[in-house]
């Protein structure tokens, strides 16, 4: 190769590198930030899975610096480092141990999907088994890379002359090394085979569903469930292809170096730069979610805006607060994958549960004292009606004055057009000035009497707003109706709690839910003075002819 050509590839591997570095660090930060994105199963399988292809890709993108300082007579590859043997040997742990990590959480996530979209397994039961998501994977990078270290065999890759980077490698075909290389190759293709099954099944499960739905096209909750299916589907579909297909590669690539002692270089030199790739892709494909959501948000927003807001509220969230269009909320879960479940996506650990239920417990103290101290008001309210005014009157059960029999309800301005100037907390007063319910305060239910002008009938019914006396023995449910006579017997039995409650002479305003204040003149003039005398007149000669009538039976 000239050296034009490696020129070019050196830089090109070093800047897919370099952005590969950037993709996994928003991935990192944004579920650290988000507090939706760390309690959910994915994105922390997501998360870890980034952090060891941050260091793969760090290794990728400094390998040169941890080569070892060779004549150029002695390097196995012809390239010469600025580091020595010990930091060759600490850069090869690391990448034995990061490179089959992130391998072998791939296949972690590829089987939480199986899970979810075909086994229908919720986000509580997928709690349970998290462990070993994340277990396996650390042990079999842990595994191969301490297996490494024992053999002491870390040197520059003799694969590429450019590789650049020190790789576990056997100096001799008979060492025990040797045979676990082998076996790791056949672990390597395990994993890919494994990821590929996973796949297929989901791949499967997703085509029969549809077909299903096609038959069922007139529900519109299968056809949202579908939509979801679709979604989850995808993301697993793409991030098998961002790991599978660099990795079989390399697979290929070393049962060809071993077996066939025909080693392709030219497939080597499309490793190096598809490998540290993964970091990149992976970050395209996380982010998918938030942009799709943030384009249906903003559909007039062009493109590059909405990709270069992402971009920089992930790695600058302090420094652009004030621009008008934000990518990112706290706590927005822009980036969760859609339910496929009618459970919450988050999955809170013990501490947060614990601290919910006491939340809950002190939220519902708080709300049955506040209840407490309403109910307090409430009754201070209609035991204190003594005073003048009308909003005592109005709180001690005067719920409706009406002098036109012919207006309907509480439309205190249609009142006051029909000739209601003053209102007089005398029973016999009130009833000639046009009252037509008193309302009766029980802790149940609240009663209100309404006498009909036409037949001068008595009847209670149910009255949730206001309430007259709180006297005990006259909170009891009835209903009845009574002749003109019997009615003027209940308002004298009713006179004497009303007149405690609300004194004859009065000037207050009139509150109605829902209205305008208006200020009804309080006096006691001339026309009240005259209609009271009147009407009481002609109750007395009503109770004189009464009592004349029973004389003579």
């Amino acid at each position: 190769m000239s050296s034009s050509l490696v020129t070019l590839w050196f830089v090109l591997k070093s800047t897919v590198a370099f952005l590969s570095c950037i993709g996994a660090s928003m991935i990192i930060i944004s579920v650290l930030r988000e507090k939706k994105n760390r309690e959910n199963i994915q994105q922390r399988l997501i998360g870890l899975m980034s952090c060891s292809d941050l260091i793969l890709c760090f290794l990728h993108l400094t390998g040169h610096l941890w080569l070892p300082t060779y004549a150029s007579s002695l390097s196995p590859n012809g390239v010469s480092g600025v580091g020595n043997d010990a930091s060759c040997n600490a850069s090869g742990f690391l990448y034995a141990l990061f490179g089959h990590t992130t391998l072998a959480y791939n296949d972690s996530l590829a089987l939480y999907y199986l899970l979810i979209v075909k086994y229908n397994w919720t986000p509580r039961k997928l709690k349970k088994i998290e462990v070993c998501f994340h277990l396996i994977p650390w042990s079999y990078g842990l595994l191969v890379a301490i297996s490494a270290a024992a053999t002491v065999m870390f040197k520059a890759s003799p694969f590429s002359p450019y590789f650049a980077v020190c790789f576990p490698y056997p100096t001799a075909p008979d060492t025990f090394f040797m045979k676990l290389s082998i076996t790791n190759l056949y672990l390597w293709l395990i994993a890919i085979l494994f990821n590929f099954g996973c796949l297929l099944m989901v791949y499967l499960h997703v085509r029969k569903t549809e077909k299903k739905s096609a038959r069922w096209s007139n529900l519109n909750s299968g056809h949202v469930t579908l939509e979801r299916t679709r979604i989850v589907a995808k993301q697993c579909i793409l991030y098998f292809i961002i790991i599978a297909v660099p990795w079989t590669l390399v697979t290929v690539n070393g049962f060809l170096g071993f077996y066939g002692a025909i080693f392709n270089k030219p497939l080597d030199y499309l490793n190096d730069i598809l490998v540290p790739l993964s970091g990149l892709l992976n970050s395209i494909v996380y982010f998918r979610m938030r942009y799709g959501r943030l384009r249906k948000d903003h559909p007039r927003a062009p493109r590059r805006q909405i990709m270069f807001a992402i971009f920089r509220d992930t790695l600058f969230p302090c420094l652009f607060r004030n621009f008008e269009f934000q990518s990112i909320t706290r706590n927005d879960g822009l980036d969760l994958e859609p339910s496929l479940h009618s459970e919450d996506v988050a999955t809170p650990d013990l501490f947060d549960r614990i601290r919910l239920s006491f939340l809950r417990r002190f939220s519902s103290k708080k709300d049955k004292k506040k209840k407490l101290n309403a109910s307090n008001r409430s009754s201070t309210q209609s035991t204190g009606a003594t005073g003048g005014s009308w909003k005592a009157l109005k709180a001690s059960g005067v719920t409706t004055i009406n002098k036109n029999p012919s207006l309907q309800g509480a439309d205190w301005k249609k009142l006051k057009a029909s000739g209601v100037q003053t209102i007089n907390a005398d029973w016999k007063t009130l009833k000639a000035s046009g009252v037509k319910t008193i309302g009766s305060h029980t802790p149940t239910s609240e009663l209100s009497f309404k006498v009909n002008a036409s037949d001068r009938s008595v009847s209670t019914m149910n009255d949730s707003n206001r309430g007259l006396t709180n006297n005990t023995s006259e909170r009891k449910s009835v209903s009845f109706l009574l002749d003109s006579e019997r009615a003027l017997e209940v308002h004298q039995e009713l006179s004497h709690s009303i007149d405690e409650e609300c004194p004859p002479d009065y000037t207050g305003e009139v509150l109605d839910n829902g209205e305008d204040q208006e200020d009804f003149p309080g006096n006691s003039g001339e026309e009240s003075t005259e209609e009271s005398t009147e009407e009481e007149e002609n109750e007395e000669e009503k109770e004189i002819s009464g009592q004349d009538k029973e004389e003579d039976v």
